[in-house]
């Protein structure tokens, strides 16, 4: 083997193996009041958790934060009919509640952006999909009785004024890790409409830790697979002409 074909070589095994430094770890949010909503980042729209834990509140980035619902959420399935979409009567879920509760996460949706009060978009639209987890989650509104529940996102969009703010019920029918998909599409005033769609991620009971995803690639292994293979071929092709 050439001198040239062992550094290349060489070069591939750095090019697989060799990974970046370990990011931080992910905020865990178990208490206090978030909200999810759009907001202008520099010059783009993105989705947002907006912390109140901190003052002024802090608008984070989903991918740096997990949402934790504990025990201390364990709640029966009414026996009313009206909630049979939230599995049988008497059936324990784990649920956020549409009122504040203590010692349980309250999560809600807003509008408020600092970005969306000052541009006023002419259409928003909130959805949530693609959920991913051990059991069903079901976002749905009471009325205290006035009326039957009404389920959210129930495979439609949320069209929401700007300024507004909502809370609802968030059960999730079997601990574990959940993941699902945030969408804002806002239309500005005189503009095409843009979309903004972020991964949220919930670890549902006190016993549950977060995974890392074992169903994407590495950007770096596929780079570095990538870089090695050109260079091979082109030791290859060079030692042919020899």
């Amino acid at each position: 083997m050439s001198g040239l074909l062992r550094v290349l070589l060489v070069a591939l095994l750095l090019g697989v193996v060799t990974a970046p430094p370990a990011s931080a770890a992910p905020l865990e949010i178990r208490d206090g009041h978030v909200d999810i909503g759009p907001a202008l980042v520099d010059g783009a729209w993105q989705v947002r958790i907006e912390d109140d834990s901190t003052s002024p509140p802090t608008w984070r980035d989903p991918a740096g934060v997990v949402l934790r619902l504990g025990d201390a959420a364990k709640a029966a399935i009414p026996a009313d009919p009206a909630y049979a979409f939230l599995g049988e009567a008497g059936e324990t879920v784990h649920l956020m509640p549409q009122t504040r509760r203590s010692g349980v996460l309250w999560i809600g949706w807003n509008t408020r952006h600092e970005s969306v009060l000052a541009q006023r978009p002419e259409a928003i639209s909130l959805s949530l999909h693609d959920v991913e987890g051990p059991g069903r989650l079901r976002v749905y509104l009471d009325y205290g009785g006035f009326r039957p529940p009404k389920m959210v996102w129930d495979n439609e969009e949320l069209a929401i004024e700007a300024g507004t703010h909502t809370h609802a019920n968030w059960a999730f029918t079997a601990p574990g890790e959940y993941r699902a998909r945030f969408t804002a599409r806002i239309t500005p005033r005189g503009g095409e409409t843009v979309e903004a769609t972020s991964t949220l991620r919930f670890l549902v009971g006190d016993a549950t830790s977060a995974s890392a995803r074992e169903d994407e690639p590495f950007p770096w292994a596929v780079a570095g697979v990538a870089a090695a293979l050109s260079l091979l071929a082109a030791a290859f092709l060079l030692k042919r002409r020899r």
